[in-house]
């Protein structure tokens, strides 16, 4: 019953953006910010995804990502992976900034999107709603793409 309920949520969702996003680059803007091409890999259910993506700030002063939200997923985290001495490490973020004018990648071995403990399996070619919550600019809602990429494997 559960399964059902945040399927329906994440539908209507998905509704409303459009029935898909293309695998090619997308934005979606509110205020100065412009996220850019956000994108996931597939991933099983009850267990972690990641998403990536480009911030742009056209705006005058400097912005911060302050929450992201999925119905598929139990808790969203924003997280930063590090190297040091040959060790891979991550650690929980509580904001990302994006500097006025700038910009900021999400990208595997740096920032990144974690979704934790997935409700449902995220299958290539599909889409999954996403919402991004911005300090100064607020929040937007779009399509994150499923894409299988060979050339990356750290989050």
């Amino acid at each position: 019953m559960v399964r059902l309920r945040v399927l329906a949520a994440a539908l209507g969702v998905l509704a409303v953006l459009g029935t898909a996003v293309p695998a090619q680059a997308h934005e979606e803007k509110t205020g100065g910010i412009t996220i850019v091409h956000p994108w996931s890999r597939p991933a099983a259910q009850g267990h972690n995804g990641v998403i990536y993506l480009d911030i742009h700030n056209r705006g005058e002063a400097d912005d911060r990502l302050v929450a992201v939200s999925t119905p598929l997923a139990t808790k969203v985290e924003l997280h930063r992976s590090t190297m040091e001495e040959g060790v891979h490490r991550m650690e929980a973020v509580e904001s990302v900034v994006v500097p006025a004018g700038g910009s900021v990648a999400l990208a595997p071995g740096g920032l990144h999107v974690m979704l934790v403990d997935l409700k449902f399996m995220l299958m290539a070619e599909e889409t999954i709603p996403v919402t991004f919550t911005f300090e100064r600019s607020g929040a937007i809602t779009t399509g994150v793409a499923v894409e299988v990429r060979g050339d990356d494997h750290d989050y």
